[in-house]
C-alpha cells in the first residue's frame, strides 16, 4: 500500500517519465505567461543543477514552476513529533504576490520583492520574514515550494532504491508524485512521498518522517483580503 493509502494512483503510460510531463507543463506556462512578465520565484538557484534521477527532477521542475494563474490552496499539516495539527492556506497571483497563512501567522511575499510577517487575525505586520514563528511545527514560510524542493533533492541523493512515479488525485486535482525509498536515522527503511501540482508550481502533498502535508482544496482564484492592511 503506498503512503497515500487508497487515493487514486495510476502509473504513467510507457515511455513517458515524470520529468518529461513536468517539463511540458512548465513550457506551457511559460508561453501563457509571456504577456504578463516573469513572476518572482521562491526556488533558489540550486534547482538548476540537474539531479541524476529523472523522476525526482520532474518534481523539482514542477515545484519550481511559476504559476501564471491565480490560486488558493488549503492544507492540513501534521507535525509528527508531538502530533501537532495545523491548517494552512497559500493564495496569490502574478500581480499581488503570495500570502501564506499558517495557523495564526501570515507571511506575505509581494510581487515587488517586499515581504512581511503578520499576526492573525489582528493583521499586525512587521517587514521581513520571521521563520522562528513556525519552528515548533518543523515548517518554513515556503513549505509549499522551495522547502519541498530542498527535501526532494536531499532524499533523491540518498535514495536506497528505485524512485517511482505516478499520477495521483489530490483535493480533486491531478498531481505528479514520486516515492523515494530511504534509510531513516534509526537505520530502518522508509518510503517518503512527494506530490506537486505542476500547473500551479505548488506542493500537493508530502509524507516524510517528520511531516505529513496534504492539500484539501484547490481554487483558481486569489483571496485578496490577505493582502490588505499591510504597512506599505
Amino acid at each position: 500500500m503506498p503512503p497515500w493509502g487508497t487515493a487514486l494512483l495510476r502509473p504513467y503510460p510507457g515511455g513517458v517519465n515524470l520529468r518529461t510531463l513536468a517539463g511540458a507543463a512548465a513550457v506551457a506556462l511559460t508561453l501563457v505567461g509571456c504577456a504578463t512578465g516573469e513572476r518572482p520565484r521562491f526556488a533558489d538557484d540550486s534547482t538548476s543543477t540537474p539531479l541524476i534521477n529523472d523522476n525526482a527532477q520532474g518534481i523539482v521542475d514542477a515545484l519550481a514552476t511559476s504559476s501564471r494563474s491565480p490560486f488558493t490552496v488549503a492544507y492540513d499539516i501534521l507535525t509528527k513529533f508531538g502530533g501537532q495539527e495545523t491548517t494552512a492556506l497559500v493564495t496569490g497571483d502574478a500581480v499581488h504576490g503570495t500570502a501564506v497563512i499558517v495557523d495564526s501567522v501570515k507571511y506575505v511575499f509581494l510581487a515587488d520583492g517586499r515581504s512581511f510577517t503578520c499576526d492573525q487575525p489582528s493583521n499586525t505586520c512587521t517587514e521581513g520574514i520571521d521563520e522562528t514563528r513556525l519552528s515548533d511545527r518543523q515548517l518554513t514560510s515556503r513549505f509549499f515550494k522551495d522547502s519541498a524542493i530542498s527535501r526532494v533533492r536531499q532524499d533523491a541523493r540518498v535514495a536506497m532504491g528505485e524512485i517511482t512515479f505516478a499520477i495521483q488525485d489530490v483535493a480533486g486535482t491531478s498531481a505528479l508524485c514520486i516515492q523515494v525509498p530511504v534509510i531513516d536515522s534509526s537505520g530502518g527503511a522508509q518510503t517518503k512521498s512527494y506530490c506537486a501540482f505542476s500547473t500551479l508550481g505548488l506542493l500537493a502533498s508530502m509524507d516524510t518522517a517528520d511531516l505529513r502535508i496534504t492539500a484539501t482544496s484547490v481554487a483558481t482564484s486569489v483571496d485578496l483580503s490577505y493582502f490588505e492592511g499591510l504597512p506599505l
